[in-house]
């Protein structure tokens, strides 16, 4: 194992990788997201290449019936690319966008990971447990089967915990499993052993009824080498939470950068971002 190695390659291949695709955020596809539809893309790094982190985002997002309303459903890791998959909320169309950060060392993580079921109208937490000597450098989710009118499980929180990756979301509907109203949620840890130490940052901040930018920097000399968000889900009186539309490496590199909304009835939710950090 090269765990250092594996980390600061990242950082390298970023800047090539960005020169390739002329975009500093990594390797990216997008995909068309009819109206009230879904669409789903792979993002594969280049060759010799594999994920270590990644990031997503969407162009014309609207809650005001103007523009598309394009959500992210999975984002993880899958071989050694990105499987990503968003629905549209809206009769307009959108496009979905995600990003795939490589590295070479990248082959080199063992990915960690927990399903677990959410009850309707309920909030479910999967954490996703890398081994002991072992640390998520990033992580990713999933909501297996999501449909229309039937799984509804939204993540809203995605972020690391100590030696886990924590998922969390609220199922809105859910489909029968033994009687009861079920949905299903996944977290997934890319787990690497005896890595360096990573700093890390997060920014929280207040969200209402239209797209707020809400950014973590790291400190002067470090650089992302992935990031997170939470949604800050309050269920005890009046619902709140927070929803991440984009969630995406920012600065040249140096900072991880989410654009969220409020997803419940009062437009007083929070959510923070996260950016997992190293020396450069």
């Amino acid at each position: 194992m090269r765990p250092k190695r594996l980390l600061l390659g990242l950082l390298i291949a970023v800047a090539a990788i960005g020169a390739a695709t002329a975009s500093a955020a990594g390797t990216k596809s997008s995909v068309d997201v009819p109206g009230a539809g879904f669409a789903e893309t792979r993002t594969d790094c280049p060759k010799g290449t594999a994920l270590v982190s990644q990031g997503f985002g969407t162009k014309s997002f609207s809650t005001d019936g103007s523009g598309s309303t394009v959500v992210r459903i999975d984002s993880h890791r899958s071989g050694s690319g990105l499987e990503s998959r968003a629905v549209n909320f809206n009769t307009v169309p959108g496009v979905f966008t995600a990003y795939a950060y490589c590295s070479r060392q990248g082959r080199e993580i063992d990915v960690v990971r927990e399903r677990v079921f959410v009850p309707p109208g309920s909030a479910g937490v999967a954490k996703a447990t890398c081994p002991r000597g072992s640390v998520p450098v990033a992580g990713g989710f999933a909501s297996p089967g999501f449909t229309e009118g039937g799984m509804l499980t939204i993540v809203l929180t995605s972020r690391r915990q100590g030696r886990s990756w924590r998922v969390e979301g609220i199922n809105e509907g859910g489909s029968s499993r033994g009687g009861i109203l079920t949905s299903s949620l996944v977290a997934y840890a890319y787990c690497l052993a005896d890595a360096p130490k990573v700093t890390i940052r997060k920014k929280r901040k207040p969200v209402g009824g239209e797209l707020k930018a809400i950014v973590a920097t790291c400190p002067k000399g470090r650089k992302a080498i992935g990031g997170g968000f939470d949604g800050n889900i309050e269920l005890l009186g009046t619902a709140r939470a927070g929803g991440a539309v984009i969630s995406r490496r920012a600065k040249r590199g140096r900072a991880w950068k989410i654009r969220a909304v409020s997803v419940s009835e009062l437009p007083d939710a929070t959510a923070t971002a996260y950016a997992y950090c190293l020396k450069s």
